[in-house]
């Protein structure tokens, strides 16, 4: 199943008020919205109940005469039978038209991301119904959610950076559910103004952007930049980010610095809310993209001198060591000390257990430690090519253990 998150703008609306639509409807057939849309512009979201007639007209306008009907031809605009679909009604319709062409997927959800507008949601309401309903992709099954994200208000400028922007990031994340390989991000639609961030969380999440520009047929795929991150100032900065992350520090950004000693900080993930002498700090959304990925990473630690640094197959042990750590991890460390388990603790090693795992047509043994904070250590690994392998390789970790047991330990990320 693939999930294609599209960014939902008010286009369908603008669209079919173009003055090339208007005359090719021609004055008689043509049904002015100007009104209705007047009326909704700028009005959040919380008040949707309240345009309960605007709402109405709106959607019955759009879905009986724009939706269908109609089509673009060579560029203008041309009547059709009724029961012709109108791919260009808005960017939203042609992009993820474009999009399930070509994607060999039968299960789809589509998730329209809403501004706290009114417009804006009624948009998606249109849209979700027009792929749910339509039954215009055969042998694709489509669901369609909608979430609203609130602060993004382009006329609060604060609101938008402090709290929008970091809700669509919690969103995103949320949609993902840490499972980026089967998202797909679409931000033809929707607010121009969240591009930059929208790129950035899909090229450190390594998830296809896709969009179609202006009046081109063509959906564009944005290339994936090999993005390679130092996150230590993370790890050694982790409770003053954390701090920053819940946005309620009441303190000037000068005096934070100071007080935090944070010399070698990135301070332009800092931001600060000012209203006369009083200011509030949270953390920019940049600074929140990247702490959301640093807070994703398994981490492990392995002796200084592991022959994990030097192997070539690491693709392989990485897998395993991500499947030991969420296994282990779910124990807390008590559960885990009255644990029987043949896979987890299939042997004892001094102080230290044996993970007994079978992956990617090969079996291995891994020596690890499980310590307070759920720290898991990795010490020693063999692979299991034989009977031989199988009796022998307690002996060989044993042989081992006593040069690496005390040396420094390296944190790494899988």
């Amino acid at each position: 199943m693939k999930k294609i998150i599209t960014t939902v703008g008010a286009s369908l609306f603008t669209n079919y008020m173009d003055i090339d639509v208007k005359s090719t409807f021609g004055e008689k057939n043509y049904k002015d919205i100007r009104d209705d849309i007047n009326n909704l512009k700028n009005q959040g979201v919380s008040n949707y109940d309240n345009f309960k007639y605007e709402i109405k007209e709106l959607k019955e306008t759009i879905e009986n005469l724009w939706l269908k009907g109609i089509m673009k031809s060579q560029g203008n605009w041309v009547l059709t039978e009724k029961s012709f679909i109108n791919f260009h009604a808005s960017a939203e319709i042609s992009s993820i038209n474009k999009l399930l062409k070509e994607i060999n997927e039968n299960e789809i959800e589509i998730y329209f991301l809403t501004s706290d507008t009114v417009l804006s949601k009624l948009a998606a309401e249109i849209l979700k119904h027009f792929f749910e309903e339509y039954n215009l992709y055969q042998g694709i099954n489509i669901s369609a959610k909608i979430d609203t994200v609130t602060g993004i208000n382009v006329l609060d400028r604060n609101k938008f950076l402090k709290i929008g922007l970091n809700n669509l990031i919690e969103k995103l994340n949320k949609i993902s559910g840490e499972y980026f390989s089967n998202v797909i991000l679409n931000i033809t639609g929707g607010f121009k103004g969240l591009i930059p961030y929208l790129t950035i969380w899909a090229q450190i999440h390594y998830v296809p952007t896709v969009y179609i520009f202006e009046e081109s047929e063509q959906l564009i795929k944005l290339p994936q930049t090999p993005i390679t991150m130092d996150y230590g100032v993370f790890e050694k900065y982790s409770d003053v980010i954390e701090k920053l992350a819940a946005g309620d520090i009441e303190q000037s950004k000068k005096e934070f610095i100071e007080k935090n000693k944070l010399y070698d900080f990135p301070t332009d993930i800092i931001g600060e809310v000012k209203d006369g002498n009083f200011s509030l700090l949270y953390l920019e959304p940049l600074g929140l993209i990247l702490w959301n990925k640093y807070k994703s990473f398994k981490r492990i630690y392995l002796p200084k001198q592991s022959k994990y640094f030097d192997y070539a197959d690491k693709k392989t042990l990485n897998i395993i060591f991500s499947e030991m750590y969420e296994k282990i991890n779910s124990f807390s460390l008590e559960d885990f000390r009255i644990l029987k388990d043949n896979k987890i603790k299939h042997a004892q090693l001094e102080d230290t257990w044996v993970y007994k795992t079978h992956c990617c047509s090969a079996q291995y043994r891994i020596q690890y430690k499980y310590e307070e904070n759920k720290k898991l250590i990795i010490y020693n690994f063999v692979r299991i090519q034989s009977e031989r392998d199988d009796k022998t390789y307690v002996q060989q970790m044993k042989q081992k253990y006593d040069n690496l047991k005390n040396r420094e330990l390296i944190p790494i990320s899988i």
